[in-house]
């Protein structure tokens, strides 16, 4: 089997346990959090240009896979995941950023065993 398909397969893998595993419900979820693994200090801006889609749904999202508050941290309107967190930006408290939780990174732990279950590796750390 080729990498790219074995590639294609692990991420198949990915996105399957986070839906079917009750993490995420949509694939929209999974990407969302796929993305915050990948880019650690994300902002709202950078999460909607990726995912192209609006605020809005970013909003949502965010809320669902993190803690269920909004940004004011009002009245909760979901049971939120705990994938993700967001907090404002220290320099600047207009921007607001996302990183993963704990519950998060064991999940993106957990993924890491996947695609080195799907390669027959050890380590699936890029090449130096």
């Amino acid at each position: 089997m080729q990498n790219s398909q074995k590639i294609t397969e692990a991420i198949g893998q990915i996105v399957r346990q986070l839906t079917i595993y009750g993490s995420c419900e949509s694939a929209m979820e999974a990407q969302l959090v796929i993305t915050v693994a990948i880019e650690p200090i994300c902002t709202t801006r950078y999460l909607r240009e990726t995912l192209g889609v609006s605020q809005a749904t970013i909003s949502r999202i965010t809320r669902t896979v993190g803690d269920g508050y909004g940004r004011h941290r009002r009245k909760r309107r979901w049971v939120g995941r705990d994938l993700v967190c967001g907090y404002k930006d220290p320099k600047d408290t207009r921007c607001y950023r996302y990183k993963l939780t704990e519950k998060g990174e064991n999940l993106l732990a957990s993924f890491h065993n996947s695609l080195a279950e799907a390669f027959g590796v050890d380590d699936i750390s890029a090449p130096t």
